[in-house]
């Protein structure tokens, strides 16, 4: 089935949230490896 990407989308926003500059930068590297993915159809 499709995984749902909204928990995807947010969990980078989450960790921004929760952390400081790794987390900044951990989600910066998330969001790129995702938009990369193929079962992504924008």
């Amino acid at each position: 089935g499709k995984m749902p990407l909204l928990p995807w989308l947010y969990l980078p926003l989450v960790i921004c949230r929760l952390g400081g500059n790794n987390a900044r930068s951990f989600a910066s590297t998330f969001h790129h490896m995702i938009l990369k993915k193929p079962w992504i159809r924008t």
